[in-house]
């Protein structure tokens, strides 16, 4: 993505050195556009026409602020953040856009646009859109042979199995119905469209019924969660796998000197489940059944499963120097050289089995790290300070 304008924090973040930079959720550039007709054409949303940034380097699709309001487009309320890939920078998304979209002659229905400051173009399109694709062809100038390049090939990872252990007299629940406040109604109505445009859930026909909760972390911060605790997890014979040891994580990375901890964003969300598991997760939200399409949190066997694959990952891709444990990820090197190596390698294999980094939350490049409740560095573990 292109952006017209850099201010003062991005300044800043490119003036901090790192290692190593890993893979982002778009791509932004403080380009001007007029040094990159080549990769704009115009696109039709809802009918209008718009010009557009064709961008492989974007996860997502973006839309300006200006073109949403100039045409009347309905933006809805959403929470989250861009990164800026060449700055780390973050820039906050101000709502989202469903529309109606039409690149040449093709068209694709209910495309979720995140709306965005001040973008160099109108609409910017991206991954999103080309993986629905075989294949996506730019026409340049050039007197040479059509080039053909072949993505990063994905790894096949496992679906995880949850409801692997029931008990003999297991049988489909539906839990009875539940009073909320108008509040709460409100939030989750608003959290159920948020999932459901994310592709995280779907409707359901399902025998099986939770309701939700609505909690209330220490922050402040409301959350809706679903309780199996008198469905699925009433029947759910507990999975041994076991989870790594912490005692023993903190005291084989203090064998080493440069670390860098990196966490999985949304984590078990990025697991996909098999359709055939899925009715069980149904749950009631408003006058509707819905049903994951993704791990949920909540299930009994939820933190062996996502471990299990971790595990699985970090296996398969001989990853180095590399401790995981649940959605927390540690990577360690005896120097900086072999650290970016590992790190490099960790983030190639995240990559390819279509795992998300919450750059926000990650610790780049240390000589002392917090984690689970120590304070780790070279021949050093101590309890954390900031947890005592």
């Amino acid at each position: 993505m292109f952006q017209k304008r850099l201010g003062r924090r991005s300044i800043d973040a490119i003036k901090k050195t790192a290692a190593i930079q890993g893979p982002k959720l778009a791509t932004l550039s403080a380009s001007e556009t007029s040094n990159n007709t080549r990769v704009l054409c115009n696109v039709k949303i809802n009918g209008i026409v718009a010009k557009s940034l064709m961008d492989t380097g974007s996860s997502d699709c973006c839309i300006d602020q200006r073109f949403a309001d100039k045409h009347s487009l309905n933006i809805r309320r959403a929470v989250g953040e861009v990164t800026l890939a060449e700055t780390s920078v973050c820039v906050p998304i101000r709502g989202q856009c469903i529309t109606h979209l039409l690149v040449e002659n093709n068209e694709f229905s209910d495309v979720t646009f995140n709306v965005l400051d001040n973008l160099a173009t109108d609409v910017i399109i991206g991954k999103k859109i080309f993986k629905e694709h075989e294949s996506v062809t730019f026409t340049f100038e050039g007197h040479r042979p059509p080039l053909t390049l072949n993505a990063l090939k994905k790894m096949s990872v496992p679906f995880p199995k949850p409801f692997s252990h029931f008990s003999e007299n297991c049988r489909p629940i539906a839990d009875k119905p539940r009073k909320y406040s108008q509040a709460d109604l409100y939030f989750t109505r608003d959290e159920t469209r948020r999932l459901l445009s994310d592709d995280l859930i779907e409707p359901s026909d399902s025998p099986w019924r939770a309701h939700i909760l609505v909690v209330t972390e220490q922050s402040g911060k409301r959350r809706m969660v679903i309780d199996y605790s008198r469905t699925i997890n009433s029947f759910t014979q507990l999975d041994a796998y076991p989870l790594p040891r912490i005692d023993e994580i903190v005291n084989e990375l203090a064998q080493y000197r440069v670390f860098t901890t990196v966490h999985l964003k949304s984590a078990y969300h990025q697991l996909e489940l098999h359709p055939r598991d899925r009715e069980i997760t149904a749950f009631q939200s408003g006058n509707a059944l819905y049903q994951w399409r993704r791990l949920p949190f909540g299930l009994t066997n939820a933190d062996s499963e996502f471990q299990r694959t971790i595990d699985y990952i970090v296996r398969e891709n001989d990853l180095k120097g590399c401790y995981p444990y649940l959605d927390d990820i540690m990577i360690a090197g005896a120097n900086q050289v072999e650290h970016d190596r590992n790190l490099q390698a960790l983030y190639v294999a995240n990559s390819k089995a279509n795992r998300t980094i919450n750059e926000s939350k990650t610790q780049l490049s240390k000589s002392k790290i917090s984690l689970l409740g120590y304070e780790v560095g070279y021949r050093s573990v101590q309890p954390d300070p900031g947890r005592v």
